[in-house]
C-alpha cells in the first residue's frame, strides 16, 4: 500500500491510499480509515465522497509534489522519493523502467515489446482519483518490456514497461 506525505497548514501526516473498484479508495490518515468515492469532474478538478460529505478539490502539480485546494485551504502532497533520474510528471525512471506515480488501472497500452518510441511519447495510460496519467518515455530507444495489460489493477512504484536507449 503506498504511502505519501500530506502537510496541513505545516503538519506533516502520513497517508496510505488502496485503490478499489469503481472509483473507490481506502484512505488511511495517520490512525484513521476511511472509504472514499472521487471522480474526475474537470481536467484538474476532483469530487470526492467520504463519511457521508461531498468535497470538491483542485489538484496542480510540480513535479513530485501535488497541491489539493479544498474548502479554501491547500495541502501540499509529496510523493515518495522515487531513484535518481525519475521525470517529472511521466512516471519514468532514468533506467528505462516506467513506474505508476499511484495506484490504480491501467486504461490504456500504447506500445508492444520491440516499438521504437521517442522521449515523451506516451506508453500506458493509468486512471488513478478518476484522472488519466499518461506514463511517457524518458527517453528515445525501444521498448524491452511491457508488464500490464489494460486493466489491470496497479500499485504504486508497479513497473509498468521497460525502455532500452538506442545506441549511437
Amino acid at each position: 500500500m503506498p504511502e505519501f506525505e500530506l502537510s496541513i497548514r505545516g503538519v506533516t501526516r502520513r497517508v496510505r491510499v488502496e485503490a478499489g473498484e469503481g472509483g473507490r479508495y481506502q484512505v488511511t490518515l495517520d490512525d484513521r480509515t476511511c472509504e472514499v468515492e472521487a471522480r474526475r469532474t474537470g481536467m484538474h478538478a476532483i469530487s470526492m465522497l467520504f463519511d457521508e460529505r461531498s468535497v470538491d478539490a483542485r489538484v496542480a502539480r510540480d513535479g513530485d509534489r501535488r497541491f489539493v485546494a479544498v474548502d479554501g485551504h491547500t495541502c501540499t502532497v509529496t510523493l515518495p522519493e522515487r531513484s535518481a533520474g525519475a521525470a517529472a510528471g511521466g512516471g519514468a525512471v532514468g533506467d528505462g523502467r516506467i513506474t505508476t506515480p499511484m495506484p490504480g488501472k491501467v486504461v490504456a497500452v500504447k506500445v508492444a515489446a520491440g516499438d521504437s518510441v521517442a522521449e515523451g511519447d506516451t506508453l500506458v495510460i493509468v486512471e488513478a482519483m478518476k484522472m488519466e496519467h499518461d506514463l511517457r518515455a524518458p527517453f528515445d530507444g525501444k521498448v524491452a518490456a511491457v508488464h500490464c495489460q489494460e486493466g489491470a489493477a496497479v500499485q504504486f512504484g508497479d513497473v509498468v514497461a521497460e525502455v532500452a536507449p538506442t545506441e549511437g
